[in-house]
């Protein structure tokens, strides 16, 4: 090992914890959907909900001391003496190696200890997904619609507003509308906001003695640190307008003629 990185989840960070069996993913998906006037012939609604609760288990693995290993460590540092190390076991909890034994040196004219691999089964990942759709339409004429949608989810809502005019003067019938829908995710981005501390030989000292003795070394960067908010919020605004007239040049012939001009603006923060 010629890094150690300590000052956090060691055993269960991504370096350490490796996934060795094809993972055992449960989705049930339900919803439903209601709809109805609230005005007669003039103003209606309608609104779905859809659940997706996002159940797995897989079995993974973790290098850690042995049994054998973890009691030297608390013979040569008993609770109280190195808190890298009384933190570190905190978080291994009652997990031990016991196969692909290796020897760690601590230095100093220390026995080494020996780690292994530990096997964790019936690990658990848990996601809940709700989305949420409502539109409202109304038809303050028979010519005339006007409607509002509205959706949402937990990592993407938009507002959506549509509307239709029609217009019929002598031989021409004009249409003209306009769809206007705005959207916002919610995103993670890599985010190291805990901090990260990384420790080194040095001074006739192997890596994991000096976490121990917490001494961080004489190679590299010893602390790093993300600040700000790890989640971003990009969004979205389209625009799509449209003219149309549909003339009646003659009973047996009818032009169309339409106009459709669309923009798109992308504002990341």
């Amino acid at each position: 090992m010629n890094r150690f990185t300590g000052m956090k989840d060691l055993a269960l960070t991504a370096s350490l914890l490796l996934i060795v069996s094809v993972p055992v993913s449960i989705q049930n998906d339900s919803g439903f959907s209601i709809g109805g006037p609230i005005k007669k012939d003039k103003l209606f609604f309608f609104g779905t909900l859809q659940a997706s609760p996002f159940r797995s288990t897989t079995t993974a693995s973790a290098v850690v001391p042995t049994p054998e290993g973890f009691a030297a460590l608390r013979s040569l540092f008993p609770q109280g003496r190195s808190a890298n190390l009384d933190r570190y076991l905190s978080i291994v909890v009652d997990l031990r190696g016991t196969t692909n034994v290796i020897q760690i040196p601590l230095g100093g004219g220390r026995q080494a200890i020996p780690f292994g691999t530990a096997t964790l089964t019936g690990v658990s990942q848990s996601f809940n997904d709700y989305q949420f759709l409502t539109r409202v339409d109304w038809a303050p004429g028979e010519k005339d619609s006007l409607s509002f949608r509205y959706l949402a989810d937990d990592q993407t809502f938009s507002n959506q507003f549509q509307d239709t005019i029609t217009c019929t003067i002598r031989d021409h019938t004009i249409r003209a509308g306009a769809d206007l829908l705005r959207q916002v995710a919610k995103e993670s981005v890599p985010f190291n906001g805990r901090g990260t501390l990384t420790f080194s030989p040095g001074a006739e000292f192997p890596t994991f003695g000096n976490f121990v003795d917490g001494f961080s070394g004489t190679e590299g960067i010893f602390a790093q640190r993300v600040f700000g908010d790890p989640v971003v919020f990009p969004d979205a605004f389209q625009q799509a307008y449209f003219v149309n007239d549909s003339w009646r040049a003659s009973p047996n012939l009818t032009l169309n003629v339409m106009i459709r001009l669309r923009l798109s603006l992308s504002i990341w923060k």
